[in-house]
This record gives C-alpha cells, structure tokens and sequence, in this order.
C-alpha cells in the first residue's frame, strides 16, 4: 500500500497537524457521547440535570474504558471492514448513496417548514423578480440559499422536487469532495471507506427530504479545504486556485453569513504553512479576499442601496447574538431575548443586539461561561436533525414511535462514530507523512468554537459533519498500514 503522496506538507508547524489534535479529537469524541447521554435524558425528563450529568459521565467514561480492553478485537474488526469496503468501486458506493436517498425520500416525502418554507419563499419572489422581502425585513434572511433555490427551480419546475433534486445533487458534490480530500491527504482506499461512510450517514441521509441551507455549505466546504491544500502544496503556482477558494468562501458566506472569519483562518494558515515568500503568501491572501468580494460584494451593494448603511449580508447577526447571550437563553433558540427587539427597525435591531450582548456577557462572565458549555452539549449531543425536520417539521409522520426509533439509530450512528475517533486516535499512531489529515479537525474547531457564543444545536455541524468520515477513514487506512507493516 503506497504512503500519502503529500510530502509538500510535511513543513506545515505542528501547532497546525501535531498531535495534539487527535487528543482533541478525542476528547470532542467523549463530550459527544457523554453530551448524547445529557439530551436523552431530557427528551425523557428523567431525574434531575445534575443526576443526567452524572449518569451520562458514568456511562461514558465505561464506555471508553471498554473501548480499551476491547481494543485490539476491535482494530481487527475495523482493519476487517476497510479491506472490505475499500474493494468496492466508487462509482458503486456513490449510486448506493444516491438509491439509499431516493428510498428515504419515497417513504418520507417531507414539506418545506420553519427556515426551509422561509427560504422556499424567498426563492419564489427572486424567481419572479420581487423585492427579496419577508415580514417586514430585507436583509434578516441570508440570499445565498433562495438565489440557489431560485435558479433551481427553473431547471426543475415541479416543487416538491425542487429540494430534493438539488439535495441529490449536493450530495453528489460533497461525495466527490470527501473522495478527492481524503485521497489528496491519506490514500484512494481510505477515499472510498469516506465515501462509504458518508454514502450511509444517517443525519446526511434523512436530511435530503426537506430544504436545509446547511446541505450548501457541507458540499462546498470539501472543496474550499481542497483548495487551501493545493495552495500549501503548489505554493506561488497557485493564483488561481486562491481566487477559486475565495470565490467559494464568498458563496458560503452569502449562504450562512458566519463562514466569513474562515476568510481571515485561511489567510493565517497560508502564512503558517506556505514555504513561499511573503510577496507570495500576499499575492495569494490578496486574491482570496478578491475572489470571496467578487460573489459577496454585489449583495453588499444592493443593501448599501436598500439601508443607506454598510451591510455585508444580512441583518440577523445581532438578534442572534442577544437572544444567544442574555438572562432568557437558554443555549439554543429562543424567541427573543429579555429586552423585545421587534419593535425597532431591522438594522436598528442588529446594532442593538450586538450592544446588549456584548454588555450582558462583559457583566455575568459566569453565567456565559456556564451557556458556554450547554452550547457546546447542544452542539455535540445531537445527531438527528435530518429525522426531526422531515419528521415533525415536514410532517412526512405523525408516528411518535417511529420518530423516537429513527431519532435513536441516527444517534446510535453518532455514538459509535464517535467511539471509533476515540479507539482510532489511540490505535492508529498516525505518521508525519499522513498528519496532514489532522487540518481537518480545524473546520470542525470553527463550527464548535462559533456556536459556544452563538445559538447552538446538532443542525449547526452539518457542514462539517462530512470531516468525520474522512478522520474515521484515514485513521484506519494508518491502523492497517500499520499491521501490514508488523505482519
């Protein structure tokens, strides 16, 4: 089996690929089983919250302490499965990803509610040439996904199928990403044991009946870390591949607005990790700011011309931080905050949030740092959002039993990807020549540090979420080089 091909980033600093990262790999691994436990038990109002912590820290901690003794029967098992799968062809892997969608989709068939009827909306009015309006605001709803929707439906003018069309397509995009930056970072086997995980992921999969913006930014990320990859390894041959990433940036930006500081991340990681001079690192931070205006600066244009004031994308950004951080949150969505914004106007209500906000948490640091942490539970103990809208939102069921059963095997599938990271990072021993592969464990660091300050819940690491079978995948591809090389 031939080692990486990806020896130009060898030089990267350990501070970015050392191994610290699979230590907090795994310790995001323990929170997420532990934070799955919290959740459960709450949906079934058992005992108190401090008696679920403990139960939940119990549970956990036998759980990884049977990860331990069972450690080398498991490593077989894994090194068993991925010899398997990695003999499937990827284009199989791939058309049973897409038949596995098409039979949730048929047995579920899922309307547009909440955030996607909103976004469904909009699309109509783009599509009709409307002003891009809805109660009363003009800039609160982000346009990326509703422009996205808008150019879709002409292509597919039956509604129902608008969304799941297009979700078939993303998921099409993002496999071939998950393929094409595992391959670049570990090996083509590993590439396809990603792309088998991601093909069954359950939160992916029930997630294809119903309009999600998250679905965009999972698709395209993959490419824009390719992208970032290929400029470390290329280095001052990469001009076009650095506005090609800012350009994505820019469509993820207009899509969900806080992918904005990955701009500023990539910049830094480019100086970290470039060999290049820094007339190079410049040139190239430079068209990655240019390639990320060139999408975003019109919509900025447009609200200049509709506010008489900057606005970047939208105006929802300070409501949300207040109502994420004030005496009322309660981590994840609330309604409002304690002081009523709704009766100002839209920027008005953005430029008093972020005040109230920062003023709140600069006077009770405790209690933020106590939200801190449900956040992060929220954000880590949930891995069924794709059941919940499709099921209770979309109303595709109304069976109760049912809901709970899927709610419990996506979940199920979180646990245990989790412990395979946990068991995986202790197993594998991952080399210099494949640490590469820990620059994926950043994105997932972004998502987790942004939703500790703002709202939070399991929907909000979707776009990452596809980072997870490419860290299971390359750390079995090391677990088995590693055995072909004691045997």
């Amino acid at each position: 089996m031939p080692a990486p091909d990806n020896s130009q980033l060898v030089h990267i600093p350990r501070l970015l690929i050392g191994r610290w990262l699979d230590i907090a790999a795994g310790g995001l691994g323990i929170l997420a089983i532990c934070a799955t436990i919290i959740l459960s038990l709450r949906l079934l109002d058992f005992q108190t919250e401090p008696v679920r912590v403990l139960i939940a820290a119990t549970v956990t901690v036998l759980g990884c302490l049977g990860l331990f003794l069972l450690r080398f029967k498991l490593s077989s098992g894994f090194i068993a499965c991925y010899s398997f799968i990695t003999k499937i062809p990827i284009l199989w892997i791939l058309l049973f990803g897409i038949l596995v969608r098409l039979i949730w989709i048929l047995a579920f068939p899922a309307q547009p509610g909440s955030d996607g009827a909103v976004y469904m909306y909009l699309a109509s009015r783009l599509r009709e040439f409307e002003e891009y309006e809805i109660a009363q605001t003009r800039a609160y709803w982000p346009p990326g996904y509703p422009f996205i929707l808008a150019v879709w439906k002409t292509v597919v003018p039956i509604t129902g199928w608008v969304y799941w069309t297009l979700n078939l397509v993303l998921f099409c995009v993002m496999f071939m990403g998950v393929v094409v930056i595992t391959k670049l970072l570990a090996s083509s086997e590993a590439s396809k044991f990603a792309a088998f995980l991601l093909a069954l992921w359950p939160n992916y999969v029930t997630s294809v009946a119903t309009p999600e913006k998250e679905l965009v930014a999972a698709a395209v990320l993959p490419w824009i870390l390719i992208a970032i990859i290929r400029i470390l390894m290329a280095g001052h041959r990469s001009h076009f591949l650095a506005y090609g990433a800012g350009v994505l940036i820019g469509v993820c930006v207009l899509i969900q607005p806080s992918i904005q500081l990955l701009i500023p991340v990539a910049i830094i990681l480019i100086f970290l990790g470039c060999r290049q001079n820094l007339k190079a690192k410049l040139s190239v931070s430079a068209l990655i700011i240019i390639g990320a205006a060139t999408v975003v600066s019109p919509w900025t244009y447009r609200n200049y011309q509709v506010f008489d004031s900057f606005l970047l994308v939208s105006s929802n950004g300070g409501s949300n931080f207040y109502r994420a951080n004030n005496p009322l949150a309660s981590g994840g969505y609330t309604e409002r905050g304690e002081v009523d914004l709704s009766h100002l106007e839209e920027l008005q209500q953005d430029k008093e949030g972020k005040r109230l906000a920062k003023e709140w948490i600069g006077a009770n640091p405790l209690d933020f740092a106590k939200l801190i942490l449900e956040k992060q539970v929220r954000f880590m103990g949930d891995d069924a959002t794709g059941v919940y809208t499709a099921l209770k939102v979309g109303g595709a069921s109304d069976n109760g039993s049912l809901y709970a059963i899927l709610k419990m095997a996506a979940n199920g599938w979180w646990i245990l990807a989790w412990s395979s990271v946990i068991l995986l990072v202790v197993l594998s021993n991952v080399t210099p020549e494949n640490a590469s592969i820990r620059l994926l464990v950043w994105l997932w660091l972004y998502f987790y540090v942004l939703h500790s300050v703002f709202e939070s819940a399991g929907k909000y690491h979707i776009p990452a979420l596809w980072v997870l079978p490419c860290l299971i995948a390359s750390f079995t591809e090391a677990l088995h080089r590693r055995s072909i090389r004691r045997s």
